[in-house]
């Protein structure tokens, strides 16, 4: 293969220097740059940067190949249409509102390079295609021992400036990690470099392979043996307990994922029949297992709606079993003694997930438009009352996100419901008090027992809004009861929530209300339906603790035992 004749050294010094480029841009483009951008603006610039750095550290075996410069053009041109549409998604959106939708597109951009180098890869001596489903794995390895290599450099920076720190001397400190400027250009550059060495030392990356292949031909009949044993359990106890879990979906994707790579880099076949038996029928039952994580995400979806990670679960979910129909089929191949010729599967799977991740960042299977029609219309056909999950996505979708939730804050029928208001309210003004009437709707008096006084709920609903808004979230979770807990002839007040599990206590001082104490770790022997129901009949009483607190000198030490 070509990694195995080194690149040439005016290759190498350009792939240095336009790495270095990259991140100068990155730098001029970034928050601490004088040069005056949108964050969406700034999103697509740092992008390029990223997909041009790191097409060239890992593609590009001659500057002036043509064909290389085409290609890398083309992606250029892709990732350029996808951070668009995300540009125009942010546009006009705080930067902490856009955080998620940001943080979610540097990992798919991550994703769409993976998946579009091997493309890229050219033969270093002949020129001529090499493997894709090879250079898939060869990337991902050579971008493990990149990762750590760059981690083993940023750690002698960081044992460099210590070093010197302790000696009063903090010039290395601040120039390592302290200036924008050095942080990006050296971040590309050293990522770059790792990468230039994983690649041009191909004994150590296919020792690597060899250990993968070796592990993975042991370990794919386990795999295979629990895949084969969960399905025939299936039968006997039902599909109900699937239904049940929300991470249903992820376990039966890792499990297909699980077998499809350990069957992908097992690629001897096993010398003995019933190994080789068992690892084909559990490659060829992969497909039931996407089948499985399919239905139950549309079990979900059917009961709250679309979110953005419900819609990345059924991309992935698609990706997982389009991958199990191809290994299926080069698996049933095999049994049947024909050896699949090439690896057109490999192909496939590659094409349709770059499809699917370009596909999400354009209108048609945009995760976040998706999600938006999707609660807006639950609220609209009263599926659906306000709460703190779906309002937090509105809020976080960016600008159609925003635009919901001023259509849900002018929209007359919404706002006349007393829940619907206070939780928009929270949302939208954190700073904003909590109506005491709501306060007393939602929070539960023990039975039989003193009801707080007046004043406490005032100062409950001004002061203390962020434990009180959970009870207006969860109604019917939160119970308060008076009582004396310090004897001091003065009821205390303790609130407890059965969703958080945690109680809280306060007590007047001075004609005012303080938080005095607080506890969030209830036993797990007390469940949550043991310790509402307890709290509802009032089964509270104080109790004496055992160990005291000290005194040094005149002052009292409280100690937390456990």
């Amino acid at each position: 293969m070509s990694e195995l004749h080194p690149l040439a050294p005016a290759t190498r010094w350009g792939i240095v220097i336009i790495a270095a480029l990259c991140g100068l841009l990155m730098f001029l483009t970034g928050p601490h740059s004088l040069i005056a951008m949108s964050q969406g603006s700034a999103l697509v610039l740092h992008s390029l940067a990223i997909t041009l750095c790191a097409s060239v550290a890992l593609a590009a075996t001659r500057l002036r190949a043509l064909r290389f410069w085409w290609m890398t053009g083309a992606l250029l041109v892709l990732v350029g249409v996808m951070s668009g549409w995300m540009r125009w998604s942010v546009s006009g959106v705080d930067e902490l509102d856009a955080g998620e939708m940001i943080a979610t597109w540097y990992f798919h951009l991550a994703a769409t390079l993976f998946m579009a180098l091997p493309w890229l890869q050219r033969d270093r001596t002949s020129g001529a295609p090499v493997s894709r489903r090879l250079a898939l794995w060869n990337n991902g390895v050579a971008l493990l021992l990149a990762l750590a290599l760059a981690g083993v450099f940023w750690g002698v920076l960081l044992l460099w400036a210590k070093l010197f720190n302790a000696v009063d001397i903090r010039f290395f400190d601040i120039l390592f990690f302290d200036t924008p400027l050095f942080v990006y250009v050296m971040a590309t550059v050293s990522g770059a470099v790792c990468l230039l060495l994983c690649r041009s030392q191909t004994r150590i990356t296919e020792a690597l392979m060899r250990f993968l292949t070796l592990a993975a031909s042991g370990l794919l009949p386990l795999a295979s043996l629990i895949a084969l044993l969960f399905l025939a359990t299936l039968p006997f106890v039902g599909l109900s307990g699937l239904a049940a879990r929300t991470s249903c979906n992820a376990l039966l994707n890792t499990l297909a994922l699980v077998l499809l790579a350990l069957s992908g880099l097992a690629c001897a076949p096993s010398p003995h029949k019933a190994l080789r038996l068992l690892n084909s029928t559990g490659v060829v039952v992969t497909p039931l297992f996407s089948a499985l994580a399919g239905w139950s995400l549309w079990l979900r979806v059917q009961q709250y709606g679309w979110t953005p990670w419900r819609v990345y679960a059924v991309l992935i979910t698609a990706t997982v079993l389009c991958w199990a129909v191809c290994a299926t089929l080069q698996a049933i191949s095999r049994m049947k003694g024909n050896e699949p010729a090439g690896d057109r599967g490999g192909r496939v799977v590659m094409l349709f997930s770059l499809a699917l991740l370009v596909l999400s960042h354009t209108p048609v299977l945009d995760p976040w438009r998706i999600s938006v029609e999707s609660q807006m219309a639950r609220y609209e056909s009263g599926a659906q009352k306000a709460d703190l999950m779906s309002l937090y996505m509105l809020q976080h979708a960016g600008r159609r996100g925003q635009a919901a939730l001023n259509e849900l804050r002018h929209n007359p029928a919404f706002m006349a419901d007393k829940e619907n208001r206070q939780a928009l309210r929270d949302l939208l003004d954190t700073d904003s008090t909590v109506a005491d009437d709501d306060l007393r709707d939602a929070i539960t008096l023990a039975a039989g027992a003193q009801a707080p006084a007046e004043s406490w709920w005032q100062w409950v609903s001004k002061e203390d809004t962020y434990s009180v808004r959970g009870c207006l979230y969860e109604k019917g979770s939160c119970v308060v009861a008076a009582l004396d807990l310090n004897h001091d002839g003065q009821n205390e007040v303790l609130l407890c929530s059965s969703d958080t599990r945690s109680c809280s206590v306060t007590m007047r001082e001075n004609g005012q209300w303080r938080q005095a104490g607080w506890s969030q770790e209830i036993p797990d022997s007390l469940t949550r339906g043991k310790f509402d129901k307890a709290l509802r009949e009032n089964q509270i009483k104080g109790k004496e603790k055992t160990w005291q607190d000290v005194e040094i000198g005149g002052v009292r030490i409280p100690i937390n035992y456990q």
